[in-house]
């Protein structure tokens, strides 16, 4: 996979979590739905199963599924780049990570 295909991957990765998580929080304030319901237990599992195939695809050679979806786990963490995370390696100074290009950058580049 390119770099240009893995970048579409993530963005239409995002989108679907952002759209997901809209219709969840418009579910709860309309109907208090809890997350922890069986309906939307089985969407987050879907979710979740969603991240692991784009992890799959988009892993470099020598990156394990399990790491880059932990990267795309931190990714949501971080409100996809509205909170201030920051990357990098020891010993070399750390990148603000703000963007899904720097998302793929550390995907791409980390030890």
């Amino acid at each position: 996979m390119t770099p240009a295909e893995k970048l579409a991957t993530l963005q239409a990765w995002e989108a679907h979590v952002k759209a997901i998580s809209a219709v969840y929080e418009a579910d709860r304030l309309a109907c208090g739905a809890l997350i922890e319901s069986p309906r939307w237990e089985a969407v987050y599992g879907l979710l979740s199963a969603h991240t692991m195939m784009v992890a799959q695809a988009i892993a470099p050679s020598d990156a394990t599924t399990k790491d880059v979806a932990e990267w795309l786990d931190w990714w949501q963490e971080m409100d996809f780049g509205a909170k201030a995370g920051r990357a990098g390696f020891p010993g070399r100074e750390m990148r603000e990570i703000r963007t899904l290009e720097d998302l793929l950058w550390i995907i791409e580049v980390r030890p």
